[in-house]
């Protein structure tokens, strides 16, 4: 993210396009995964960045305590309710231009996020080892506080505008904006207020009651859960970045302009500061959508973890 970052500081901020090192930046291929949470941690001591550039390297796992395979992550052993949010990114052809106080990027990327919020202990458990996580086989467990799942992808294509619109001795202020055109590839999201459920063994779950919804659009048949022959496009919208920001200059400032790209002026800067609001907008699902409301429900699902014999596509689940 600094002055040399072109046309990738419009991720963070769009304000900070401005007063970039280069007039002209291009982007072919980039891309960048961002995890958090507050249920399961890599080990310190067995990981170390550069390690990750050797391609000899093998990454530290561990077996399961439980049922089968292999786990490269440990789990912290607290009963809080638990969240985790993965931010995917890949961003494609891209290019910005500076021009005295403005600059105009324009941008391409698929994107993904996935987020996972007040989710109870023991769900947190079994959606990490499975139904194999035998300690807490046979108790029946109920929340009644909302939990929240969600997930997104879709591509975007984004056009973005900074422009330094004050300066005065030493300090350059900027602000900056981006629309996005999204188009929407595949989400879900469930929301449940009230659970209370009951797992015997690793193969079988009980539902004694069920409250919330759940909705879905993915780019399959649901009928065979073969991928769907139409477009990939499920959903269409929008989307706006918005930026705001100061930069405290080593020396005080030009009002000089310039006709030429390559003779663009830079400052260098002391420090500066930031603030923006990223992908605030909307994707309208339309395209096999589907919709549920689960009002006070119950039932079991034997040979859950297979999804068979019975539960061959989404439509039967």
């Amino acid at each position: 993210m600094s002055s040399y970052a072109g046309v990738n500081t419009a991720m963070i901020n769009p304000a900070w396009l401005s007063n970039s090192r280069y007039y002209l930046d291009i982007n072919i291929l980039g891309g960048g995964i961002f995890l958090n949470n507050n249920y399961a941690y890599l080990a310190r001591e067995e990981y170390n960045f550069f390690r990750f550039l050797d391609p000899n390297y093998a990454y530290p796992m561990h077996a399961k305590p439980y049922g089968e395979g292999e786990r490269p992550a440990y789990t912290v052993e607290n009963t809080r309710l638990k969240f985790a949010l993965f931010n995917n990114r890949i961003m494609g052809p891209s290019a910005m231009v500076a021009y005295n106080d403005h600059t105009v990027a324009l941008h391409t990327a698929f994107r993904s996020v996935s987020s996972f919020r007040e989710i109870p202990y023991d769900m947190a458990n079994y959606l990490y080892y499975s139904l194999d996580y035998q300690p807490q086989h046979g108790i029946e467990y109920e929340h009644q506080d909302p939990m929240r799942s969600g997930s997104i992808n879709w591509s975007e294509v984004g056009f973005s505008w900074a422009y330094i619109y004050g300066k005065y001795d030493r300090a350059h202020w900027s602000l900056g904006v981006t629309a996005k055109m999204l188009f929407g590839h595949a989400a879900y999201y469930v929301y449940l207020d009230h659970l209370k459920y009951f797992v015997p063994d690793d193969e079988n779950l009980y539902i004694r009651n069920v409250h919330g919804e759940t909705a879905y659009s993915f780019p399959v048949d649901y009928d065979n859960n073969e991928l769907y022959n139409g477009s990939v496009v499920k959903g269409i919208g929008m989307g706006f970045d918005l930026g705001l920001s100061y930069i405290h200059t080593t020396r005080g400032h030009s009002q000089k302009k310039y006709r030429m790209l390559c003779r663009q002026s830079y400052h260098d800067y002391k420090y500066r500061l930031g603030i923006s609001l990223l992908d605030f907008g909307w994707i309208k699902f339309k395209d096999v959508a589907r919709k549920y409301e689960l009002d006070n429900m119950s039932g079991t699902w034997h040979r859950i973890d297979t999804l068979g014999p019975y539960y061959e596509n989404l439509n039967f689940i």
